[in-house]
């Protein structure tokens, strides 16, 4: 019988990154075609983005929008 008393571990990670990451919640929709676009290079772990990076990303978002 699986331990259902522990959470995923990713999990926990994403929601304390929408939770406490200034900006991640806004971003996150968008980072996939940030990094297609050339806009953003993912230099860190997978699913981990510095500051700087979430702001290039809304920035990214906000020049693009309406445009899908």
């Amino acid at each position: 019988m699986m331990n259902t008393r522990h959470a995923d571990p990713e999990r926990v990670s994403e929601l304390l990154k929408r939770l406490f990451v200034p900006g991640y919640e806004q971003a996150r929709h968008h980072i996939s075609a940030a990094i297609q676009e050339g806009e953003l290079e993912p230099n860190r772990a997978h699913g981990y983005y510095s500051s700087e990076q979430i702001k290039a990303v809304l920035k990214f978002a906000a020049a693009n929008q309406g445009q899908d």
